[in-house]
């Protein structure tokens, strides 16, 4: 069973400052294979290129011409998408229809920017909003003849063992302090840990990786459950922010929220409307299918130095499970052959 809180405090006890993310990251790795005595594998692919996948059958597709796109009109691409295992597609014109069931535009048969990773444009919207983005275009004597879609993505830490998987962040605030570090001789340690500043993007990211934890939890019968850990130094991430109506009052991670009480995180959350163009790359809302509270915990133990600045961490663990992630009933990985063993 994975135990993301005894984890932490464990590490905390060897290892309570890192000097970067990538720090932290293998810190864990090898808290976990060597205590828990746990295999461990970073920046594991839960989508990695395999066979292509089967397009649905020939289907009665309209009749009429759709010119006019909506967001509506494309669901059935968002929701195919969402159900491959595999992190590559290439689908023809005629595939890209019968999933839609549903005729292409001419635009989208004559001219490539149709398939540009544009956000504000209802086509992308259906790709991008499960996670893909389109790469090659085929073009054939001026008429667009297949497409290729390709989801990027990596966790930072699988565990087959456990089945269970871990995303983590480490922003900081500049700090300079000597901590313990059990495994050097001496076990002291001198840290300079720099200013990182957009919180909003960073909290972003966090609320990001739980919704693609679901997505590998749902979807991946080898990890049935996960973590997202935010560990910081940065008390605007757990501080309930001074002004109410901020850009990114949807990924806030304080705890207490004045009007409705303990915060969670659940459903729809994106930029406020009046968000300018700080948010390039992250445009997409991200959609949870559980709901899950914010807990902050104190990280280390002992701080490496109560009198600095910035020298009191804090972390939060947010977890994932099938039931959570919306998995359907009755696919517990331990029920289903080649399933990873539970701990």
């Amino acid at each position: 069973m994975l135990d993301i809180h005894a984890l932490m405090k464990g590490l905390a006890e060897k290892r309570p400052v890192f000097h970067s993310e990538a720090d932290f990251q293998f810190a864990l790795a090898w808290h976990i294979r060597v205590e828990c005595k746990q295999p461990v594998r970073l920046e594991w692919k839960p989508f990695p290129d395999g066979p292509p996948p089967t397009f649905p059958g020939t289907r009665q597709l309209t009749r009429h011409p759709v010119e006019q796109a909506t967001v509506d009109k494309y669901r059935c691409l968002t929701k195919y998408l969402e159900s491959l295992r595999v992190s590559r597609l290439e689908a023809t014109i005629p595939e890209l229809e019968g999933i839609l069931c549903a005729r292409l535009p001419r635009s989208a048969k004559q001219d490539r920017k149709w398939w540009a990773n544009a956000w504000k444009e209802p086509q992308a919207k259906s790709w991008m909003a499960s996670g893909w983005k389109t790469g090659r275009v085929k073009v054939v004597r001026k008429a667009v003849k297949a497409v290729e879609f390709r989801l990027r993505m990596s966790v930072d830490l699988w565990l087959p063992g456990l089945g269970a998987v871990i995303e983590l962040k480490y922003p900081t605030r500049r700090l300079e302090c000597d901590a313990p570090s059990s495994d050097l001789r001496p076990p002291c340690e001198s840290f300079s840990l720099r200013d990182q500043a957009a919180q909003d993007l960073t909290r972003y990211d966090f609320v990001k990786d739980v919704e693609r934890l679901e997505s590998v939890v749902a979807r991946r019968r080898d990890a049935c459950r996960g973590a997202a850990v935010i560990l910081t130094n940065d008390p605007l991430y757990w501080d309930p922010p001074v002004r109410a109506n901020t850009v990114d009052r949807a990924f806030r991670l304080h705890e207490e929220s004045p009007d409705s009480g303990r915060r969670c995180l659940t459903g729809r959350m994106e930029w406020a409307e009046h968000t300018g163009g700080a948010k390039k790359g992250r445009e997409c809302p991200i959609v949870l299918s559980g709901s899950y509270g914010i807990a902050w915990e104190d990280y280390p133990i002992v701080k490496p130095d109560q009198r600095a600045e910035y020298g009191a961490f804090r972390y939060l663990a947010v977890e994932v499970s099938r039931e959570s992630a919306g998995a359907p009933a009755g696919e517990s990985p331990k029920n289903r052959p080649g399933s990873a063993p539970s701990a």
